[in-house]
C-alpha cells in the first residue's frame, strides 16, 4: 500500500478499528459477545491494521487470531467472510470523508484494495484450517467414545 493510504487508515485508526469491531461483533448474538471476545477481536484487529501495508508476521498472526475465534462460531464461511470485507467498504467510506481525499489516486486506490482482497483470502484460507481442525477434533474425539465404549462392553 503507498504511504498516503498507509497514512490515511493509520490517521482514522482509532474509528476504522471501533467500526470493524462493531461489524465484526454484529455477527454474534447477544449472549456469544461476551467482553472477552470483543477484546480478542480488537486485538487481532489492531494487528491486521498495523500490518495492512506491509507482509509479515504482524498482519499474519492479527488474520490468524481473529479467524481462530470466528471459526469456533456456528457461523456460515461467508459471514465470518463478511468482517474481512466490511474492512473495505469501512476504510473507502473513511478516505471519502477524509479532507485529503482528493490526493489520494486512482492507482493508490486500485492497489489498496487488491491488498485488502490479498488479506480476506488470507483470512479465508485461515479460517477453513481452523475449521478443518475441529472438525478432525470432533472425529478423533467420537472415535474415541466408540473405542471406550466398545472396550467397557468387552466387544
Amino acid at each position: 500500500m503507498t504511504t498516503a493510504w498507509a497514512k490515511l487508515v493509520q490517521e482514522n485508526r482509532k474509528e476504522i478499528l471501533q467500526r470493524l469491531n462493531d461489524a465484526a461483533l454484529s455477527l454474534f448474538s447477544d449472549k456469544a459477545a461476551s467482553p472477552l471476545i470483543g477484546e480478542a477481536l480488537s486485538a487481532g484487529m489492531s494487528e491486521i491494521l498495523d500490518g495492512i501495508d506491509q507482509n509479515g508476521e504482524v498482519i499474519e498472526n492479527g488474520v490468524n487470531n481473529v479467524t481462530r475465534i470466528l471459526a469456533v462460531q456456528p457461523f456460515a464461511p461467508s459471514g465470518a467472510m463478511s468482517v474481512f470485507f466490511s474492512l473495505k467498504h469501512i476504510i473507502l467510506e473513511t478516505a471519502r470523508r477524509a479532507p485529503a481525499h482528493s490526493s489520494l489516486d486512482d492507482g493508490e486506490m486500485i492497489r489498496f484494495l487488491t491488498r485488502i482482497d490479498e488479506i480476506t483470502l488470507m483470512a479465508f484460507d485461515r479460517y477453513m484450517m481452523h475449521r478443518e481442525k475441529l472438525y478432525q477434533l470432533k472425529v478423533e474425539e467420537t472415535r474415541n467414545r466408540m473405542y471406550m465404549a466398545l472396550r467397557r462392553t468387552g466387544a
